[in-house]
């Protein structure tokens, strides 16, 4: 996915490109094994996703 903007030094993406972000997400959590910061990402920003 391509960032749509930046917010608080926090990068913001399209909704149309949500499932794609979380998916992305996932993927790159797992790489860094640390699938638990990002399901705080999710629950922090789910509204907003």
């Amino acid at each position: 996915p391509t960032p749509s903007k930046i917010i608080d030094g926090q990068i913001w993406y399209d909704p149309a490109f949500s499932t794609h972000y979380k998916y992305w997400l996932f993927i790159k959590a797992w790489q860094q094994d640390q699938i638990e910061l990002l399901n705080i990402h999710f629950e922090k920003h789910e509204k907003t996703l």
